[in-house]
């Protein structure tokens, strides 16, 4: 390889990437729309119809092996309250506004197959039946946070809730940690989900997947590798 290749691969290699990660000038607000509008009209048309109906598809995790793995996706649009599904479409969204389409969907797929996968093996310890799209969230939240690793500004903070505090601080003169790094949050989201596991453990009540949650969450984060690897083959 010639000097000139070298320096060339050297300068340009970094921008070729870059722009790989921002090729698709797709918003993720269409498809997380629609996708959004299917759980809505699922989780109602499931209200309204009857409890049975949405058991058959919640994910039911015991000491059988009871669920069946296509439950870890069927759960996901799936959610006990109209509160439950606007909860969960703020922090979907506040996770996907920065992604490609895309990746969001990918993301998403793997944050609840391995929320699935890991509250299944939970259940031979502590039986839980467990709806919402929380695990996939996760997932996008786990994308995020290897992307944005060494980023050490403050700016992980949720769409909306955040501005709700910073209205407060502005009103009151109140000073509210709102917003924090991503290794921050990474840290007090797998310390607080830990314990909050080992509590429910210990006590047998709850009805969230703690440990879930943190399934989705490294299932977004080995996404997130995985792609990150592919890039450095292409370079």
């Amino acid at each position: 390889m010639t000097t000139g290749t070298a320096n060339y691969i050297r300068t340009n290699v970094p921008k070729i990437e870059r722009t790989f990660r921002d090729t698709s000038n797709l918003s993720p607000v269409p498809g997380l729309t629609i996708v959004g509008i299917l759980w809505g009209g699922l989780t109602a048309g499931c209200m309204i119809a009857s409890s049975s109906l949405t058991a058959r598809y919640a994910l039911r995790a015991g000491s059988q092996f009871t669920s069946h793995p296509i439950t870890w996706l069927t759960s996901a649009a799936l959610h006990a309250s109209w509160f439950h599904l606007a909860a969960n479409s703020i922090c979907g969204y506040s996770f996907a506004r920065d992604m490609r389409t895309v990746d969001a969907i990918e993301m998403f797929t793997l944050g609840c197959l391995w929320c699935g996968c890991l509250t299944t093996f939970w259940g031979l310890a502590r039986s839980i039946i467990a709806v919402g799209s929380s695990g996939g969230i996760c997932g996008l939240f786990g994308y995020s946070i290897y992307q944005n690793w060494d980023n050490h500004r403050p700016q992980m903070g949720l769409l909306l809730i955040s501005d709700i505090i910073r209205w407060i601080d502005r009103t009151f003169g109140l000073s509210i940690p709102y917003s924090f790094t991503f290794r921050q949050t990474f840290y007090i989201f797998t310390s607080v989900s830990i314990l909050l596991a080992c509590r429910q453990l210990q006590t047998g009540r709850g009805f969230i997947s703690h440990v879930g949650h943190l399934g989705g969450l490294f299932g977004g984060i080995m996404g997130a590798y995985d792609r990150a690897l592919n890039l450095k083959r292409r370079g």
